[in-house]
């Protein structure tokens, strides 16, 4: 009767506590950010009722170990998540990395024998020049047998001298396969021997059943680096927008024939609104005094020309989509949810994978500073560009078919039209000089007058008439005793907030224009400028 209780109560035990199982789960969906990765996985298990304790292996090392998320079918409940390490599983590797590391091994006992051979030759050389030295003492040997000691030495020793020449060649070229064999592992390593992470799982089933486990977490050690090919085939046709994502992971597990998702998201750690404390302001006492008898000094500042493109701003054309893959846009970032399944390897090495493709519609006009450059460079005009999800990077720049080079896409750029440069246009000529005549400088009763002239020379020797912007700028003045005069700009729009000129021309091909501008600077006399 005692052993039936004790059987009874061992059976009670097992369906109320279960058994210790683990679960093999694989990657099935992926959703990359810029700089980590979701990952979605999944598994089947038995549960028994009652309590069971479900552990999952073979995770990556580079799992943010607080972002774990666990699902179950209908019928077991989760009670805890345990994430750990198991420390004592045995490296495993790919059949092409056991494969190479076999090779290794091959090459590195090669080299032992041949090693061996050659220290073996050494020793027979060292004895062979020890009985050389003892003969030439001349005790108890014969004249025959110094004969057959240096017949004997002057045929051995060029015999072993050889042997170590062709063992000093097959030793390196040894050591030259590892080293090739060395740099494929470094190729093909996945990291799989790293992967220690697991996580335990306490769950609770109403019924002994067949349970779904889904696992969901964010892991480092991937990303993605968008990538734009900006194409113009022509100044009537539209621009062709292609987004194309280079991902990368080195989580130490592939993703194989996963959904993937391609997001925009910058995940952060600290989430946390910023608050704002008292501002305050008081008197700072002055302790250095300015000499009565010093000069004034004036300051003039000149605006950077570079970006004059954003001092003005029109109306422009709207945007046309082709899309390749879907777009999905969320409140935070724009995600692109790829057709097919797609597989990474982790391997840390970038993949590319075109996400998305567009025509967009732009007004292309050249744009020349003079001032700064003699070039003349070709922008396309883009209006509605927030639309577009750019994101900051290098785009590479094809004009008529041809790679023209490289230029940085700003998201951060706050017009609402945004000048995509698309390289200088070398048939677009211009010159820019100084123009003595009208250049001078003068003394009135209590003021210098120094006059500006310059001549701006355009011609276009493209097939095709050209719209171009020519800008140009007078000094801005932050001193009323400064006056800055325009005397005549020549049609130029001058904007005095910011000091710019600008002209707006269209030239037939081949047809040129000429400007010629000056403006007058007047001052105190005992004034130094300074330009800048």
């Amino acid at each position: 009767m005692r052993t039936l209780h004790i059987i009874l109560l061992f059976l009670v035990t097992a369906i109320t506590y279960g058994q210790d199982k683990t679960v093999k789960t694989k990657p099935e969906a992926v959703t990359v950010y810029l700089q980590s990765a979701k990952v979605e996985e999944s598994g089947t298990v038995s549960l028994v009722k009652g309590k069971n304790t479900i552990t999952i292996e073979n995770l990556s090392n580079y799992i943010d170990t607080n972002t774990y998320q666990i699902g179950l079918s209908s019928g077991a409940t989760l009670l805890s998540v345990t994430p750990g390490n198991n420390y004592l599983q045995a490296d495993t590797f790919s059949e092409s990395e056991q494969a190479l590391m076999d090779e290794r091994d091959a090459l590195n006992l090669a080299i032992k024998y041949k090693e061996a051979e050659k220290s073996a030759l050494a020793g027979e050389i060292q004895l062979i020049e020890e009985n050389r030295k003892i003969g030439n003492t001349n005790e108890g040997w014969s004249t025959t047998q110094l004969a057959e000691l240096a017949t004997f030495y002057a045929q051995r020793i060029p015999e072993i001298t050889k042997k170590q020449i062709k063992l000093d060649v097959e030793l390196k070229e040894l050591r030259d396969s590892i080293t090739k064999v060395n740099k494929q592992l470094t190729e093909t390593n996945t990291e799989r021997n790293e992967n220690r992470q697991l996580v335990t799982l306490e769950i609770e089933a109403s019924r002994s059943m067949t349970t779904t486990v889904s696992l969901a977490y964010v892991v480092n050690n991937a990303g993605w680096q968008p990538l734009y090919d900006i194409r113009a085939t022509s100044l009537e046709a539209p621009l062709s927008l292609v987004t194309k994502g280079k991902i990368y992971q080195n989580t130490g597990k592939d993703w194989d024939n996963v959904q993937l998702k391609v997001s925009t998201y910058l995940p952060k750690g600290n989430q946390n609104r910023p608050i704002l404390n008292p501002f305050y302001i008081r008197e700072q006492p002055t302790y250095a005094y300015a000499r009565e008898d010093a000069l004034e000094e004036v300051v003039v500042i000149a605006p950077e020309m570079v970006n004059s493109v954003q001092m003005r701003a029109k109306n422009k054309k709207a945007l046309g989509d082709v899309a390749v893959t879907e777009v999905v846009e969320q409140q935070f970032n724009a995600v692109y949810v790829l057709n097919s399944e797609q597989s990474i390897a982790s391997t840390g090495k970038g993949q590319t994978i075109i996400l998305d493709t567009k025509e967009v519609n732009a007004e292309y006009v050249h744009h020349t500073i003079p001032k700064l450059t003699e070039e003349t460079f070709l922008i396309a005009k883009i209006k509605n560009w927030r639309s577009l999800n750019l994101l900051l990077t290098e785009a590479n720049l094809y004009f008529e078919g041809n790679f023209i080079g490289k230029t940085t896409i700003n998201p951060n750029y706050t017009k609402d039209e945004y000048p995509l440069s698309l390289g200088v246009d070398e048939r677009v000529v211009v010159k820019y000089r100084l123009l003595d005549n009208l250049s001078t400088k003068r003394t009135l009763s209590s003021k210098k007058v120094e006059a500006f002239g310059y001549e701006i020379a355009v011609r276009n020797n493209g097939p095709k008439a050209i719209s171009i912007e020519i800008f140009d700028q007078l000094p801005i003045s932050q001193n009323n005793k400064i006056e800055i005069e325009a005397l005549d700009l020549a049609g130029g729009d001058y904007d005095k907030g910011t000091g710019s000129i600008l002209w707006e021309k269209s030239l037939d091909a081949g047809a040129g224009t000429t400007i010629n501008f000056n403006y007058e600077v007047k001052y105190p006399k005992d004034m130094v400028l300074q330009y800048y």
